[in-house]
């Protein structure tokens, strides 16, 4: 499988609990310059209460998965390609379709279990010389995932610090990058248990 990365792809991951990945989400949404937004999760029922989420809080967004009819599936994807709604959150499988030039970021909400998928996932933004920004969530129990991506594409992907929902779970070899301006908010010291390596339901 294709293990190289864009390098017009700005590659960034954010550590965090996993509970507050919504909230990261909101926050980078309202706050950050984005555009048009894919954002990728590992599980069907997640991408549904990631777009409900992001509706109530005014920013519109719909998903698409595999319990989506076609029809439905459809109508998303022409919204989101028609900029009536911003964001769309889908998982691996029903995505492999999705083709936009003009992607300005691709979210991993949830790393995949599969290094070569992050490839895949971030390789829809950039594209046709455009510029492009790769985040990534990562909670403790993905940070194996995580390592496993970074043996992949042989490098280290930056690390955003001092974010409000961080929890310092950085390894020490990791590259960071400044704080964004958006972000003024005392860091969370807070920290993570310790989990097994988890595998999540496909799509």
């Amino acid at each position: 499988m294709e293990s190289s990365t864009a390098e017009k792809i700005d590659q960034l991951v954010y550590h965090i609990e996993n509970h507050k990945k919504q909230d990261l989400l909101t926050t980078l949404l309202r706050k950050g310059n984005m555009d048009r937004v894919l954002v990728f999760t590992t599980m069907k029922h997640h991408a549904d209460k990631i777009a409900k989420q992001l509706d109530r809080s005014g920013i519109s967004s719909a998903a698409i998965h595999g319990n989506k009819s076609q029809r439905q599936r459809q109508d998303a994807l022409e919204n989101f390609k028609a900029r009536k709604v911003r964001v769309l959150i889908a998982t691996d499988i029903v995505a492999r379709g999705i083709d936009i030039e003009d992607l300005s970021h691709v979210i991993n909400y949830e790393l995949p279990d599969v290094p070569e998928t992050y490839v895949h996932r971030i390789g829809r933004t950039g594209r046709a010389g455009a510029n492009g920004v790769a985040i990534s969530f990562c909670d403790y129990e993905e940070k194996i995932n995580l390592a496993d991506i970074h043996k992949l594409i042989a490098k280290k992907i930056a690390v955003v610090k001092d974010h409000p929902y961080d929890v310092a779970l950085m390894h020490p070899y990791e590259q960071t990058v400044s704080q964004p301006s958006h972000f003024n908010t005392r860091r969370n010291a807070g920290g993570g248990k310790r989990y097994g390596r988890t595998f999540r339901q496909r799509a």
